[in-house]
């Protein structure tokens, strides 16, 4: 069987150049290549958005960009697919640092060497296809050694939970002691084998984040609730202030109570019975635009030697007391709680003395529209608001079912979009119901092929299958004043969408 053509990409000004391209791979057989020819970044990009490639060939001086920064965009838009980079006299220092980021080769321009250039390009997509099906198999071996974990620990969980109720028989103290201890060693042993999957997700880019514009407050004294039952076992006080009046964050709810719950854990482990662990948050008055989350314990505290590695991953403090009754973990807490407040934009580090105990503070940004709306606003193209309408006009969701479905569409959407466009958190008071926004920069030409490609992605959502939904995309053209700085176009941005969005929900 023959084997398919290889779909390139071509990305170049200079027209002499993209035709000899196009010619030369044209008549490259057994296999051979269909090429396309983009003769501007912003025409690649939107080529990226119509149809993916098995490889793009990039030149770095476009009519319209140059440099790095055209690599890093189309990058950034063709995840997963393999950029090889054209190169011309001096540009060899910069394609360097492309492949560090990401690029898989370079050649020079020109089409004197076809043959070099078709191995170029064949091994590019060979190497990338082999990169996948190595992620692929990483993926496969989490999920069965998770559930191959966890399956007989659940068992283990039930058979300790019907034991304890009595059903059985009857327990004396002692006995209810012992099942007690190896119940909360089963819980344990279910958070360590989650780290583990955690921290391999990290290292492969695999962790997963939903930022929403949240209330920290709640977060804050959901984990205060559920801790409190372990540490008033031990003795140990654990306060906390609720956050209140702070403003609302963006970031993922259930990767913040994650961090959070692992700094309380760590707390617990070197804080001896009759200690204090209190929990915080303030506006930061060292990083503005963000909120800080404190952690604070009466324990025995860090070595200043060693306040540097305690995020590192399975680095655990040598010589920590006894005596606190901390069980010893595998070292990976700390580091997750990194990754994911790094990986939300936020700063995480610890002040502490030994003998008095230590101080864990991470920041969360502020929620900004504003700077949400930055990166779509560098992209070429017209700001345009799509809004997804779920429901028909004259029939809305039966409220019960409006979280799934709303959740599911978002996911939808989510996998569908190109890095810089932006699925829009709730912004509007009360609920935005059965409307999702999204804001992209694209030639409102164009939109049309968009919103086909979102429409068709949405018919096989199961939810809406189902309810026999039939989500309808419409799009406006945001007017942009780009006369002052690229954040002040982005706040007038804010505002218009804030007041367009507002005015959709009312009208629903």
């Amino acid at each position: 069987m023959e084997a398919a053509a290889t779909k390139v990409l071509v990305i170049e000004s200079d027209p002499k150049e993209g035709r000899l391209l196009e010619l030369a791979l044209a008549w490259e057989k057994s296999p051979g290549f269909t090429v396309e020819w983009a003769k501007t970044l912003a025409e690649g990009l939107e080529h990226i958005r119509e149809g993916k490639p098995d490889v793009i060939l990039l030149d770095l001086r476009l009519q319209d960009r140059s440099g790095l920064a055209v690599f890093q965009e189309v990058h950034a838009a063709a995840s997963g697919t393999p950029v090889v980079l054209l190169t011309g006299a001096g540009d060899e220092a910069v394609a360097l640092e492309a492949v560090q980021k990401g690029a898989q080769d370079y050649v020079a321009t020109g089409v004197a060497d076809v043959p070099l250039l078709s191995r170029t390009l064949r091994y590019a997509v060979e190497r990338k296809r082999a990169e996948q099906r190595e992620e692929k198999l990483k993926e496969e071996f989490l999920h069965n050694v998770s559930h191959e974990l966890k399956t007989p620990l659940t068992a283990f969980k039930q058979a300790v939970a019907l034991t304890l109720s009595g059903i059985p028989g009857p327990l004396n103290e002692d006995q209810k002691r012992i099942l007690d201890i190896a119940n909360r060693s089963a819980d344990h042993l279910a958070t360590m084998i989650d780290d583990l999957l955690d921290v391999t997700r990290s290292e492969s880019g695999k962790m997963t984040f939903e930022p929403v514009r949240m209330a920290l407050g709640d977060v804050v004294r959901d984990v205060l609730e559920t801790e409190r039952v372990a540490t008033a076992k031990k003795d140990i006080a654990l306060d906390g202030d609720g956050a209140g009046e702070l403003p609302p964050v963006y970031a993922d709810p259930v990767r913040v109570k994650q961090t959070l719950i692992n700094l309380i854990d760590n707390a617990f482990k070197f804080t001896p019975p009759g200690g204090r662990i209190a929990v915080s948050a303030r506006l930061s008055e060292r990083h503005p635009g963000a909120v800080e989350v404190s952690v604070s314990d009466s324990g025995c505290g860090i070595p200043r030697e060693a306040l540097l590695d305690v995020f590192e991953r399975l680095y655990q403090v040598k010589g920590r007391p006894a005596e606190t009754g901390g069980r010893k973990g595998l070292g990976i807490g700390l580091f997750i709680c990194k990754q994911i407040v790094e990986r939300q934009g936020g700063r995480i580090w610890v002040e502490s003395e030994l003998g008095k105990g230590s101080v864990f503070t991470f920041t969360l940004p502020v929620f900004s529209l504003e700077k949400l709306l930055l990166p779509v606003l560098q992209r070429p193209g017209e700001l345009l608001l799509l809004t997804v309408r779920i429901g028909p006009k004259e029939r809305r969701i039966p409220g019960e079912d409006t979280p799934s479905v709303v959740a599911e569409t978002r996911d939808v959407l989510g996998h569908n979009l190109y890095p810089g466009d932006l699925l829009m958190p709730e912004i509007v008071p009360g609920g935005q119901l059965d409307l999702v926004f999204l804001a992209v920069s694209i030639d409102p030409k164009v939109a049309p092929n968009m919103i086909r490609r979102l429409e068709v992605a949405l018919v096989g959502a199961h939810n809406l299958r189902s309810k026999h939904l039939h989500p309808s995309i419409a799009f406006d053209v945001v007017p942009l004043d780009r006369s002052g700085s690229p954040e002040q176009a982005a706040a007038k941005a804010a505002r218009l969408i804030e007041e367009l969005t507002a005015k959709k929900v009312s009208e629903r």
